[in-house]
């Protein structure tokens, strides 16, 4: 029994030297604890809510290789936020950051960093804790030596950027503009520019002020400009105002001069020296009519003739009176008519024997009867006109720009449409600065929105004599461009191809939609975010989506009554894939999906405070063309639309038609009304289009305020009453108007 243990034991031994011999089996290592190492951190201060790179050393005094590191903040004052550091696996969190899987010998040191961020209080110093190991896992840590203090002190750095606010553009022309804003800091301006939210030019001053003012030079005539403001203060720290635009003017219809009653060839040059001429009353202004200006002229042979102007030289009228007309030297006076609220750039103009002339110095006369009012607007993207949905608020997309036009009274020389999101207070809004025509006396603009929200239009007007006026307009709602998705992600897909397809009325056959006289793009390629973009006017459409590795997409029939953006996400299932070993190949899908698309747009309003609906109508009396005034009072008895439409907006052909017939009607009221508009303007577009209709002319804008007008047309429904039960935007047919007034 003895020798067989002994041979058993023998056994066991060769068995396990021939193990230890090709590395099958090792003893378990035996870690020794670390008994000495040194560390040092810098900087030893830092300002309050600062975020700094704190550059740690430790050095290994051992005889042993440290294997495990780990830094603890030194108080509840510093937060942990990240770490850089070479061949070593980190672990971190906001107290402490952890070094595993890595080798610090004898005698060797190791530099890293430890990003952290100090509270908003100063704080004594406080050291931080640097432990080491030579266990991968921590075992036994000592805590190392050294100078690893660090105090919070002095006062915190600037991390706040200036606010941007008052931004107003002026001195605009065909090819510059002046862009101003203030900031609550002295600090840099930059003004980014370009003809979409891209931008790509600038123009900057570095010097840091409160009153920032940068001219922009060099624009096209005519062009709607998109741009943002960047301001940065001492500290680095830079603030953006939001997008804004601005739509540079027409150079205006060439006027040829006059001179006088005879031309300049009917007059014999004798000499070449021009005559002299002064306005010397210089009118302060403003004024309810034109006062009289005077002046006089002089010349070495003789004056002929003395004009003014009042548009800056465009025009030329006969002064009323020239006092010693012929002679060397005369006197003259003139009192301009008919002048509307505004400012008028005047000057006089002498003309001598030999057809020399001069121009006097301008003077500026503001005539001011009303306060700068604004009336309704047009919204449209190339000729399509958008219109409000049923609650009165106009949809949009991010990113795509719209044209704004309005009429005004009260001679304002600028108006600026302020958007402002109603669910983001912290949001400064965006600034949409109208242009005025010199031809139609309209303003006009571009809306453009970079974010989705619902956002309130207010327009400001200044006038001449520096009265202002804030008036509500549209609510918009700006929904994210729709996207084409795919698979179970849904993950967004880029060029992808929507073909947008018509019924075409007269042929009832279907094409792909002509979106160029719309100023848009069909069929469109996706973007790399899948998005595409598309307005659609009244009509019946269908929607195609092809995109590879994707089965087609076909949507349901689906009918506008209005000019509206599509909204709707297109989701496209994947095709079946056949997988040969690594190679997956897309197998062509005879299915279609099928769709619907949303076209029903109910959105709640911010406008339902303002509603008229179940109030009375409001009291006006106004004159109408055909001749004496008509009164809200003598609209009771019977059924009343009342429809706010003015010759300038594109669809006033189309619902003057429809009044017009609708006038004949004695058991209904059908009440047009123009603001901003004279009787002789509307006789004549009556006369040129034939349609006799008799509208009531608001030539001020007294029921603009009252009946909360915003777009044009609009149509208030009265019953017999005298309460008003529906309000309608948008061009209405004879049929509709009449379906509308059953019951009231």
């Amino acid at each position: 029994m003895p020798k067989l243990r002994k041979q058993t034991l023998t056994l066991l031994l060769v068995t396990l030297l021939i193990l230890l011999q090709f590395n099958w089996v090792s003893w378990p290592k035996a870690y020794a604890n670390i008994y000495s190492c040194t560390a040092s951190v810098l900087p030893h201060s830092v300002a309050p809510t600062s975020t700094t790179d704190f550059q740690f050393q430790i050095n290994n005094t051992d005889l042993n290789t440290i294997r495990w590191i780990k830094v603890t903040r030194p108080s509840l004052n510093f937060r942990i936020g990240g770490y850089q550091v070479n061949g070593w696996s980190v672990n971190f969190t906001d107290i402490t950051v952890t070094l595993r899987e890595g080798a610090l010998n004898p005698s060797e040191s190791l530099s890293f960093i430890v990003q952290a961020t100090s509270g908003s209080s100063q704080a004594p110093a406080a050291n931080w804790t640097v432990e080491a190991s030579d266990d991968p896992n921590g075992a036994n840590p000592l805590s190392c030596s050294g100078d690893l203090g660090t105090e919070i002190s002095g006062e915190a750095p600037d991390t706040t950027p200036p606010t941007i606010y008052n931004i107003s553009l002026s001195n605009l022309t065909s090819n510059s503009i002046t862009i101003s804003w203030t900031t609550d800091e002295p600090a840099t301006s930059t003004v980014y520019y370009g003809l979409d939210d891209n931008y790509g030019n600038e123009k900057s001053n570095p010097t840091p002020t409160l009153n920032h003012s940068i001219v922009l030079t060099n624009l096209s005539v005519d062009t709607a400009y998109h741009f943002t403001i960047e301001s940065t203060d001492v500290a680095g720290n830079s603030g953006y105002s939001e997008d804004n635009t601005f739509l540079t003017p027409t150079l205006g219809s060439p006027v040829a001069p006059s001179v006088g009653f005879l031309t300049k060839k009917s007059l014999k040059q004798t000499e070449k020296t021009p005559p002299t001429i002064r306005i010397s009353t210089v009118p302060n202004g403003p004024f309810k009519e034109a006062p009289k200006i005077e002046g006089e002229a002089e010349d070495n042979a003789g004056i002929f003739s003395i004009e003014y102007s009042t548009d800056d030289g465009r025009n030329w009228l006969p002064a009323d009176k020239v006092d010693g007309l012929g002679g060397k030297k005369v006197s003259f006076e003139f009192t301009p008519q008919n002048l509307e609220d505004g400012n008028y750039i005047t000057l006089a103009r002498a003309t001598d024997t030999s057809g020399n002339t001069a121009d006097s110095n301008k003077v500026t006369l503001i005539i001011d009867q009303l306060p700068p009012i604004v009336g309704g607007n047009v919204v449209s993207i190339g000729p399509q006109v958008l219109e409000p949905s049923e609650q009165c608020v106009l949809v949009s997309l991010t990113g795509v720009d719209q044209k704004i036009t309005l009429s005004a009274v009260g001679g304002p020389t600028s108006i600026n449409l302020s958007a402002k999101d109603i669910n983001n207070d912290k949001s400064a809004g965006s600034l949409f600065s109208l242009t005025k025509s010199a031809d139609s006396g309209l303003w006009s603009g571009i809306l453009s929105f970079k974010k989705p929200g619902t956002y309130n239009l207010t327009a400001n007007s200044v006038d001449g004599a520096g009265n202002k006026l804030q008036r509500s307009l549209n609510t918009v709602f700006v929904s994210e461009s729709p996207r084409v998705l795919g698979g179970k992600n849904n993950r967004p897909i880029e060029k992808a191809r929507v073909a947008l397809y018509y019924l075409e009325p007269d042929s009832n056959n279907w094409v792909v939609w002509d979106g160029a006289p719309y100023g848009q793009e069909n069929p469109q390629v996706t973007d790399k975010e899948g998005n595409f973009k598309l307005f659609v006017p009244v009509g019946k459409y269908y929607l195609k989506v092809q995109a590879a590795d994707y089965q087609t997409l076909v949507s349901d029939i689906f009918e506008t009554k209005q000019s509206i953006p599509l909204i709707t996400d297109l989701h496209l299932a994947e095709t079946f894939k056949l997988k040969l070993g690594p190679i997956a190949v897309s197998l062509p899908s005879l299915s279609v999906q099928k769709i619907n698309i949303e076209t029903d747009l109910k959105l709640k309003t911010s406008l339902e405070n303002k509603s008229l609906i179940e109030k009375e109508v409001p009291s006006f009396l106004l004159p109408s063309v055909g001749g004496g005034e008509t009164s809200s009072l003598n609209l009771r008895g019977r059924p009343t639309i009342v429809t706010f439409v003015t010759t300038w907006a594109p669809p006033a052909k189309e619902q003057f038609s429809a009044l017009t017939a609708l006038q004949k009607n004695k058991d209904i009221n059908v009440v047009p009304i123009s603001v901003f508009e004279s009787a002789a303007k509307i006789r004549v577009y009556s006369k040129i289009s034939g349609y006799e209709i008799n509208v009531l002319v608001d030539k001020d804008g007294e029921t603009v305020e009252a009946f909360n007008l915003q777009n044009l047309p609009t149509h208030y429904f009265v019953d017999r009453k005298g309460i008003i039960k529906r309000v309608v935007v948008g061009v209405l047919s004879e049929k509709e108007i009449l379906g509308k007034l059953v019951g009231l």
